[in-house]
């Protein structure tokens, strides 16, 4: 009797993601019926999905992002530590209606696996121009790293969003090109948002902003429109 191959932990997580071709993923799923080790395996990932699409649907309300968007928008302009970083915040909020250039959810905590990051949001209240991102691009570190998360924009110049679970960090990294870096705001679901404007790495060719000691909770990354 011939052993049957498992797969790989990546592909059943794939799986559960739903991003594996359609042939593939019927494979993966007549395994899983027979498979208790790797049912073993699917049943965190599972959870997971569950509970971001719990979420998800909880909070993607046009309602409940409006209010949320008007409010970061608004404590950052609070926050705002010298004129030029007030001006253009009040330009942001005047010129686009408060729209935005382009968002990442990110949930820290809890589980390990909550460090998935989720990209959607509502498409009415991003500027035509908005950065784009896959609905779940996420690339996990190997190594010593296995903790940190990568998501990166279809867009070029390209935007890179890593998540370090371990050290609490969020690190944004922007191509240079003719335009400068936006303005970002790391807004958590409660309390005061942080922001940052990435400043130019000597002897590369990007930008990086990096958000530390970050606390457990859900945030979104919010990004000030091209101009």
């Amino acid at each position: 009797m011939f052993e049957i191959k498992c797969p790989t932990k990546e592909e059943i997580d794939s799986y559960i993601w739903e991003e594996l071709p359609e042939e593939r993923g019927i494979e993966i799923s007549e395994h899983l019926s027979v498979c208790k080790e790797c049912q073993r395996l699917s049943q965190k990932e599972f959870r997971t999905k569950l509970i971001l699409e719990s979420w998800t649907a909880k909070a993607h309300g046009e309602a409940y992002w409006q209010k949320r968007l008007s409010e970061a928008l608004e404590s950052t302009l609070e926050l705002a530590k010298t004129p030029d970083l007030k001006n253009r915040l009040k330009e942001w909020i005047r010129g686009s209606n408060g729209k935005i250039g382009g968002a990442i959810q990110i949930i820290l905590g809890g589980i390990e696996e909550m460090g998935k990051v989720l990209t959607l949001f509502p498409q009415r209240f991003l500027v035509p121009q908005a950065v784009q991102f896959s609905r779940v691009a996420v690339v996990r570190g190997a190594g010593k790293e296995p903790e940190v998360i990568k998501v990166i924009s279809k867009d070029k110049p390209g935007i890179q969003v890593l998540t370090d679970l371990v050290n609490r960090k969020v690190v944004v990294q922007i191509e240079e090109s003719q335009k400068s870096p936006p303005l970002i705001i790391l807004s958590p679901k409660e309390g005061k948002p942080f922001l940052t404007e990435p400043k130019k790495v000597e002897g590369t060719n990007f930008y990086t902003a990096i958000f530390e000691n970050i606390p457990d909770g859900e945030y979104i990354l919010i990004f000030e429109p091209k101009k």
